[in-house]
């Protein structure tokens, strides 16, 4: 049986390193951002336009996410703390962030 194992990459906003990994299935994307092992910044993005007018790889994206996170409270130092976007929310943040303005590259 193979396991599966997520591509983790790293990505350092404010002197802080958070690992990654953006997961696409049928539905959604969903970007994971890991401070420690148990805590981590979840955003859920449904396919569409607005998955089609931002690229979720970009670094410049990601840290603009976990920025956001981190302004509205969440206290990725602790264990076991989650912050999480839902697709019904995660429209209107893009465009709070102005992600969906950035030249798409």
């Amino acid at each position: 049986m193979k396991v599966y194992r997520k591509h983790l990459r790293e990505i350092s906003v404010d002197n802080n390193t958070f690992k990654y990994s953006v997961i696409e299935n049928s539905e959604l994307m969903k970007l994971r951002c890991y401070s420690t092992k148990s805590s981590y910044l979840e955003v859920s993005l449904p396919w569409g336009k607005l998955t089609h007018d931002i690229n979720l790889y970009r670094p410049k994206v990601i840290s603009l996410f976990i920025e956001y996170a981190i302004n509205k409270g969440w206290n990725y130092a602790l264990d076991k703390q989650t912050f999480i976007i839902s697709a019904n929310d995660s429209e209107n943040i893009v465009k709070e962030l102005g992600i969906d303005l950035l030249p798409y590259v």
